[in-house]
């Protein structure tokens, strides 16, 4: 999300808190705050986990995620990678007319 936020928008950032990327890609487009679904008690207890794995694996050596957590978040995880795929294709396209 920070890479697509600093191409798209030209912010260079240095935030990690996952609940403020999402909202700042809101600023260019509802479909990567869409995939997480945080109306969604499930998923968002999904995002409350991912969030809490990437504040873990940077900071603690030992950190390991559940490995039904992994499995579970595995579909978001290829979707935001598509989606941000197609966000920066777009925003390419727009840009080079």
């Amino acid at each position: 999300m920070i890479a697509i936020i600093r191409v798209v928008n030209g912010y260079t950032t240095n935030i990690h808190n996952l609940s403020t990327l999402v909202n700042i890609t809101r600023m260019f487009t509802q479909d990567i705050a869409d995939i997480f679904n945080l109306d969604n008690q499930e998923s968002l207890q999904l995002f409350n986990v991912l969030k809490h794995a990437y504040i873990n694996v940077r900071y603690k050596d030992s950190y390991v995620i559940e490995v039904h957590s992994a499995v579970a978040l595995y579909p978001y995880i290829t979707k935001l990678l598509a989606v941000v795929e197609q966000v920066y294709q777009k925003h390419l396209m727009i840009n080079t007319l």
